[in-house]
């Protein structure tokens, strides 16, 4: 028990956030590393959308250790973060590992883009119908999914809810 921590109440505000974002750092200045953080929800959810981007998986591919600046460092605080501070339902593999807004099943542009002289074909479409049954849904503070993704595949994952769309919207010519 020779050797002291010295740990110190940091105020931090970024500069290019507004002025009510406000963080408080616990530092260990001895080991250099945050021991506790205090910050706004929105701030927190920026951070873990951090991952959801490309750059979360080059993080990944090149390895925490590899990259330049501190990303690599959050990345393996979070992974050590304990699960009872997430929300309920919440996976961290989900934060690091997201499902793609777009897959071959999805819908970028309207078909009539790329219209040409092929008979009509009529499908049917489906969307995200997603309803939480308390009436407030954690993901997004809405009653239902307010991303309507829409494919011709039932029975597909909502890319932002990971629920199944399912509901039946109409049909369009091919």
């Amino acid at each position: 028990m020779g050797s002291r921590v010295h740990q110190t109440m940091i105020p931090y505000t970024p500069s290019m956030a507004s002025p009510n974002t406000t963080m408080k750092l616990l530092i260990d200045k001895k080991t250099q590393k945050v021991l506790f953080a205090e910050a706004t929800k929105e701030f927190v959810d920026f951070l873990f959308h951090i991952f959801s981007l490309p750059l979360g998986s080059l993080i990944h591919f090149l390895g925490s250790k590899q990259m330049v600046g501190c990303l690599g460092e959050l990345k393996e605080s979070v992974k050590n973060f304990n699960q009872t501070y997430l929300q309920p339902g919440i996976d961290k593999d989900v934060i690091f590992n997201p499902e793609i807004a777009f897959n071959g099943n999805m819908f970028l542009l309207l078909n009539d883009a790329f219209a040409d002289d092929k008979p009509a074909t009529s499908k049917t479409l489906y969307r995200c119908s997603f309803t939480p049954r308390s009436g407030y849904d954690a993901f997004d503070g809405y009653n239902t999914c307010h991303f309507k993704h829409v494919t011709e595949h039932p029975d597909v994952k909502c890319p932002s809810c990971r629920h199944l769309v399912k509901e039946a919207i109409g049909e369009r010519g091919n």
